[in-house]
């Protein structure tokens, strides 16, 4: 499975770790999406202006990525 980059294809998203290479801090919700794909859960605080999205390699350890004003701040695999 690949997701689309402009006419390049992501392949493996979050699964990839080469991909996980690709990420850096500051980075867009819309380029983290891009890279990694679709998560499959996002938590989103309503007392600060911060999104944690989850995705979950063989149901077993989650990946998550923390974001704040949509710029990537953390995280972790």
């Amino acid at each position: 499975m690949g997701f689309r980059k402009g006419r390049e294809i992501i392949s493996g998203g979050w699964e990839n770790t080469d991909n996980w290479r690709k990420l850096k801090i500051g980075m867009s919700t819309i380029q983290v999406r891009k890279i990694s794909g679709e998560p499959y859960e996002i938590s989103v605080s309503s007392s600060t202006d911060r999104e944690t999205w989850y995705y979950y390699p063989g149901h077993s350890k989650k990946v998550r990525f923390t974001y704040s004003s949509q710029k990537l701040e953390s995280f972790n695999f």
